[in-house]
């Protein structure tokens, strides 16, 4: 059996950044199209161009040179510091060698050190009815400790199959709710007058969705961290396009939508927050948000096919919005957790 050592990814040595790019892209295709591609030059971006509010470790599974395994945790600084939120892949044909395990536990450890004692994970299980993934991640984070903390759906919509007259009568219907409300569209740089209520549902996120026993605690979001984490996504060449509704009478931020699009991805965006202040739910503003940020990434990104997304299995509203504008289920992702004393 090849013996393998375990080193710190060096982010300044250009080989270590492309080996992991290169390894993501081989997981990726052993069984799990539902992940993201991946370039050496985002991966450098990532690592290099950062918002100040986490610090990451990493280690690098080495086996005659060759890259053949990576872990990566990503420690929060501002609000539970807790948590260390972790990732590890190995290239399939050097599975079952105690690999995975061995990153894991250097990881564990470091992490520890510094006074995290909630460690989270995610992995991916396949539907009976769709496509098939890889599905040794559930049983190598149930043998190292880690246990089923809330279950959420991977759902993609293919935009060319999308029914745009079907979305036409939804729009329409949902603005007769909402006539207090107006749409207000950008992208990455935020405006002066809504980042404070962003802030503020950027806050909401982390509590107000379904988290099921997950052990994320409340967050105080700052305008200032807005402008940070928005800024990082320029400098990196990624896009975000968001949409909000704006209660007219008050001036509030009432919701509030966003999809990510990747530098170097020329097939798949990604749908991150969508969020309702509790104060205005009630006036089909989730709908009105998702069906107008979708028809405008069909205009900025007119070669984009999907959009993916995650909920709780539990957010049935949620869900139900979602498979009314056009996602459906691509794979189950568990988030995993393991609570040290």
């Amino acid at each position: 059996m090849q013996t393998f050592e375990i080193i710190p990814l060096d982010k300044t040595n250009i080989d270590h950044v492309r080996g992991v790019a290169e390894l993501s892209n081989t997981v990726r295709d052993h069984h799990l199209e539902a992940w993201p591609t991946t370039t050496t030059a985002l991966e450098l971006a990532n690592r290099f161009i950062k918002s100040g509010y986490s610090r990451s470790h990493e280690w690098l599974a080495v086996v005659e040179g060759d890259i053949v395994g990576h872990v990566s945790g990503d420690l929060p600084t501002e609000d539970n510091t807790h948590l260390a939120e972790c990732e590890v892949i190995v290239h399939p044909e050097h599975r079952r060698r105690g690999i995975g395990s061995a990153l894991l536990e250097k990881l564990e450890k470091e992490a520890a050190a510094e006074g995290r004692d909630t460690f989270l994970g995610w992995t991916i299980t396949s539907f009976p009815e769709g496509p098939r993934f890889d599905e040794s991640g559930a049983a190598f984070c149930e043998a190292r400790g880690y246990a089923t903390s809330n279950v959420e759906v991977q759902r993609r919509c293919d935009l060319a199959a999308v029914d745009e007259k079907a979305l036409d009568g939804l729009l329409a219907e949902a603005w007769k709710h909402a006539g207090d409300y107006e749409l207000v569209e950008f992208g990455n740089e935020i405006p002066d007058d809504v980042v404070e209520g962003l802030a503020v549902l950027e806050s909401n996120m982390y509590t107000d969705v379904p988290l099921g026993d997950t052990d994320i605690r409340e967050a105080d979001i700052t305008p200032e961290r807005m402008r940070a984490v928005a800024r990082t996504r320029t400098e990196r060449n990624s896009t975000m396009l968001n949409a909000i509704v704006r209660h007219k009478p008050s001036g509030e931020v009432a919701g509030w939508t966003q999809i990510a699009v990747r530098p170097g991805d020329p097939q798949i965006a990604y749908q991150e927050n969508t969020i309702v202040h509790k104060t205005h739910r009630g006036h089909r503003l989730g709908t009105i948000l998702k069906i107008a940020n979708q028809r405008r990434l069909r205009q900025v990104r007119p070669t984009l096919q999907y959009v993916d997304t995650w909920n709780a299995e539990s957010n049935g509203h949620m869900i139900a919005i979602n498979e009314a504008v056009g996602y459906r289920k691509l794979a189950r992702e568990l988030e995993v957790q393991k609570k040290i004393s």
